[in-house]
């Protein structure tokens, strides 16, 4: 596949897992905290292209900003990123192993 090829791909696959997360939301998570941290994850995932730096820092403080979450909060950034990182993996490796297929989950 070539790199324009993967890129585009990769695109729809990011669009779908943040669709799939968006109306999995409140099945993923249960914790308000992490709710609202989630939907502050998957907007930034949503506005991927506009970003110009992805520094993890700079990243953790516009979550924190659109949640309200203070630094000793900072726990429910990481748990969630881990868990939908987790899910991105899992569904990525499926979609892989079906050829680039099956989209929409």
């Amino acid at each position: 596949m070539h790199n324009v090829e993967m890129q585009e791909t990769l695109k729809y696959f990011m669009d779908a897992f943040v669709n799939y997360c968006y109306d999995n939301l409140n099945y993923i998570f249960t914790n308000s905290t992490d709710i609202h941290v989630a939907d502050s994850i998957l907007h930034i995932f949503e506005h991927r292209e506009i970003i110009e730096d992805f520094n993890k820092k700079r990243l953790y403080i516009l979550i924190r900003e659109r949640t309200g979450l203070d630094v000793s909060q900072t726990s429910s950034v990481t748990r969630v990123v881990k868990t939908l990182k987790q899910i991105y993996e899992d569904y990525f490796k499926a979609y892989e192993r079906e050829n680039f297929i099956k989209l929409p989950f």
